[in-house]
């Protein structure tokens, strides 16, 4: 699995998150690790015990939960490309929240690897100056750019691996819940 789609919570648990969201005190980054220009908001143990949205997302990842945290994109806001890939997170789940009518740029990004074959015999291909590296094709290098059309209560599920990221907002907001979930041979704590 590159990444999938998936319709997880109700328009009551959207209002639920985006009334906890508003609870919590603004946290503003210029830069934190590969976020940019963001608000970014994390509800301890007392603020997820009375929203069942968290519960929801547990079970579906079917892991123990290492962190939630939201995030505010606005003007100037993105997430550089960048994996997951820790000795601790397992899976991932992006769930949109809520989007400005004006919203331009904000989109999800994920990069995938090229898994086209040989080169049809009608097309050329010219990958390198270098004659040795020329003969050499990308099939499976990380290189296919795709953007992940998100609605809002939708959750884009992935594993540590997948290399994503945001592209910048030009206008407008996007409000998402980033859940993150242990790997299972992981025993210790965030």
């Amino acid at each position: 699995m590159d990444y999938e789609i998936v319709n997880l919570l109700s328009d009551r648990d959207l209002i639920d998150l985006r009334t906890n969201f508003e609870r919590l005190p603004p946290k503003l980054w210029h830069q934190d690790y590969n976020l940019f220009d963001v608000d970014k908001r994390h509800p301890d143990g007392t603020d997820r015990e009375h929203v069942p949205a968290y519960e929801k997302l547990r079970k579906y990842a079917n892991k123990r939960t290492m962190s939630h945290y939201f995030l505010l994109y606005g003007p100037e806001s993105f997430t550089r490309f960048h994996s997951d890939d820790d000795e601790r997170v397992a899976m991932t789940i992006v769930t949109q929240i809520d989007t400005s009518d004006d919203l331009v740029g904000g989109k999800a990004l994920v990069q995938l690897p090229y898994r086209k074959g040989s080169r049809p015999s009608n097309k050329g291909a010219r990958r390198s100056m270098d004659p040795v590296e020329n003969d050499i094709s990308p099939v499976g290098d990380i290189i296919v750019p795709r953007v992940v059309e998100l609605k809002n209560g939708q959750s884009l599920v992935y594993d540590h691996k997948l290399r994503h990221g945001v592209s910048q907002v030009e206008t407008g907001w996007r409000l998402v819940l980033i859940s993150w979930f242990f790997k299972d041979e992981y025993k210790g704590g965030v």
